[in-house]
């Protein structure tokens, strides 16, 4: 279902350009407030030049589970997306762009969902320690479920 699913997202990869500095992996867990509450990027090891869309996935949305992935619902996603546009300097925050950048940011999600719910999954089965990874594989599961529709 996922490959069926980024195979029909797959057009709108076609004009992405070069890329820009992202996180690669910007998890809620690699945020964290300073001492006056301003949010703060962490753990930089996977900085690389990319899809910003891979970076605004990685923080959450529809499909979440474990406390990496903030729950967003459709219209907040859409809204996270819309932010990101209005501030970027180098791009006309269009509606046409919006679109682009939300579908490839679906893509992602979904990509970076199905493949750290096998990782999760491994966890749980081979570590009695993280018996947490259980719930999250099950919600991840069960949300990326939703997404493919």
């Amino acid at each position: 279902m996922v490959v069926e699913h980024l195979r029909r997202l797959r057009r709108v990869f076609d004009d992405v350009g070069s890329g820009a500095l992202v996180h690669g992996d910007a998890v809620a867990t690699d945020v964290v407030l300073d001492e006056r509450g301003t949010p703060r990027c962490i753990d930089w090891e996977w900085a690389h030049t990319g899809d910003v869309a891979q970076d605004l996935a990685h923080t959450g949305g529809r499909v979440h589970g474990g406390p990496w992935f903030v729950p967003m619902s459709q219209a907040q996603v859409a809204a996270q997306v819309w932010r990101y546009l209005q501030a970027r300097r180098t791009a006309e925050a269009s509606p046409a762009e919006h679109e682009r950048l939300l579908a490839r940011r679906e893509a992602w999600e979904a990509h970076e969902r199905s493949t750290s719910s096998l990782h999760f999954e491994r966890m749980h089965r081979t570590s009695p320690d993280v018996a947490q990874y259980g719930p999250w594989v099950a919600t991840q599961r069960r949300t990326l479920a939703r997404l493919l529709g």
